[in-house]
């Protein structure tokens, strides 16, 4: 799965945290989610961009790829499932 944050201001980012707590942040109108094997994403203006939390340079061109099972991530269940 890979997700692309769009939100600007301090309420659209706002917005954004609070829909990821309560509900499904793939719902919210600044997330966009995809799944595939690898990306190539092309902006029309150089912009600051995060990797596995990591703060990277700008740019506008990102290519990318997923090893798929290369990693198994483990979460509790929710209550009431």
């Amino acid at each position: 799965m890979f997700g692309v944050i769009t939100a600007d201001s301090g309420l659209d980012w706002l917005r954004t945290v609070s829909r990821s707590l309560v509900g499904d942040p793939s719902r919210s109108p600044f997330i966009r989610m995809t799944t595939g094997r690898s990306f190539d994403i092309r902006t029309s203006e150089p912009l600051l961009y995060e990797l596995d939390g990591s703060e990277r340079s700008t740019t506008t061109h990102i290519k990318t790829k997923v090893k798929p099972q290369a990693i198994t991530v483990c979460v509790p269940e929710r209550e009431g499932s």
